[in-house]
């Protein structure tokens, strides 16, 4: 296939030309703000376990009602949501502070009545308000330990990076925003980390170069046949998609009866060619933010068919790493090397 654009062109195995359309909308502020609540959720869990801890108890009830609402909010937290917007090592910091928290609380609660002697009513309504938060969090802390778990059918690949975070992915939305659709149920979103655990600089920076996973190398996953090669798309800006070009420059590849999908991938850095034969580990292309994508990422998912026309058609196929099913906030390292 020839991607060709006024003044430049594109070169794979096939010889037609179209022109290149791209249409992009400005997700930004959208995005931007659904961040911020993400960080506000992660910064309240911090806020209430040291509540727990440093909290005047009025009874058992409101010890108890405490305790399992607190506990329910960060283990939430811990399985389902992103933390790699500040530092995915705050995920461990919240854990770990937790068990003095909790160690404080049941110091302070030592001789308490059952119930408070005055019973009042605002006080009673505010402890049965935390147990029924505490219902509504744990029905979803189980349907993502259920997502996390690995299903069956899938195909096994070596990790296409160095290293890589699981921003989405499992068998859940709660855990991954692709599992709605047919093709992409199983898809998996891969960040990277700077040492800090953050996976760009700022909570969501406009330029592609601020964002740590950005230009890292893609290896071939297995070996496969290269079924797709498409790229000439531009890089945009993080929170400005292109709505036409879902993929953006990506790589299908064919391996057996499956064929895998690595989408979004940066201008020009594409090294093989379609009906190549590549081996795996072999360096294939650069990580980029080309197509429907809030930010840079490596978008990777995994269908039952031979037709690259059917990869956003064809049922999609669990995807494991060397035997593991990663799910959101798994950190993977690969065994491929440049």
């Amino acid at each position: 296939m020839v991607i060709q654009i006024p003044g430049r062109k594109f070169l794979s195995s096939e010889r037609s030309v179209f022109s290149l359309n791209i249409t992009c909308v400005d997700v930004y502020r959208g995005v931007y703000l659904s961040m911020l609540l993400i960080a506000l959720l992660e910064i309240l869990t911090f806020v209430f376990i040291v509540r727990m801890a440093l909290k005047r108890y009025s009874s058992v009830v409101d010890l108890i009602s405490t305790v399992l609402f607190t506990s329910s909010l960060l283990l939430y937290a811990y399985v389902a949501l992103p933390w790699a917007l500040a530092s995915y090592y705050l995920r461990y910091v919240a854990l770990i502070g937790y068990l003095p928290a909790l160690f404080f609380a049941l110091r302070r609660a030592r001789d308490l009545p059952w119930l408070s002697e005055n019973r009042r009513f605002l006080k009673l309504s505010g402890n049965l308000f935390e147990v029924a938060l505490s219902i509504l969090m744990f029905f979803a802390i189980s349907s993502a330990i259920a997502g996390s778990r690995r299903p069956p059918g899938g195909v096994d690949l070596t990790f296409p990076m160095k290293r890589g975070y699981i921003h989405q992915g499992g068998n859940t939305p709660i855990l991954n925003y692709h599992n709605v659709s047919l093709s992409q149920r199983f898809a998996l979103d891969i960040s990277s980390l700077y040492p800090w655990g953050g996976r760009a600089k700022g909570i969501y920076p406009r330029e592609p170069e601020k964002y740590a996973v950005y230009g890292d190398t893609l290896f071939s996953p297995c070996d496969c046949e290269v079924a797709r090669v498409v790229d000439g798309f531009p890089d945009n800006p993080a929170g400005y998609v292109d709505t036409v070009n879902v993929a953006g420059n990506h790589v299908v590849l064919r391996m057996d009866s499956f064929l895998i999908v690595l989408a979004h991938i940066k201008r020009n850095s594409i090294t093989v060619r379609e009906g190549e034969r590549v081996r795996r580990c072999q360096p294939i292309a650069l990580v980029g933010n080309s197509g429907q994508t809030s930010e840079p990422h490596l978008h990777i998912h995994a269908v039952r068919s031979s037709d690259p026309d059917s990869v956003l058609k064809a049922p999609g196929v669990p995807i494991y790493f060397n035997g593991r099913f990663a799910v959101r906030n798994d950190v993977l390292k690969g065994d491929c090397r440049k």
